[in-house]
């Protein structure tokens, strides 16, 4: 028979806080912790553009004029992650996601 007994603290520091490193996709400068971690108070917001110029006329041609863009809440920045895509993609995506509202803005 084992006993155990007596408890412990611990504390976890979350990420590594050296020198800040620049993000070599966006060219940002930031810390190494902000970089591992995700950031709680993060808030996207995911839409799709339809550019209506580009779409085809021919009527067994697909209609791939679609773009997803993804925006931080908390930047405003905006990026493209998707273009000349279908619709049907675009529910693909939503759905590998599990993005409850996709709404979609029509471009002239």
């Amino acid at each position: 028979m084992m006993f155990v007994s007596g408890t412990r603290k611990f504390t976890k520091h979350v990420g590594y806080y050296g020198q800040p490193e620049t993000c070599p996709n966006c060219g940002k400068t930031y810390s190494k912790a902000l970089m591992i971690n995700k950031n709680e108070n993060q808030n996207f917001y995911y839409y799709a553009k339809h550019i209506l110029k580009n779409k085809p006329t021919g009527v067994l041609t697909p209609d791939n004029s679609f773009e997803f863009w993804i925006k931080d809440v908390l930047t405003n920045e905006e990026f493209l992650i998707f273009a000349n895509i279908t619709k049907e993609q675009i529910k693909n995506i939503k759905k590998n996601m599990g993005i409850k509202n996709l709404n979609i803005i029509d471009i002239y």
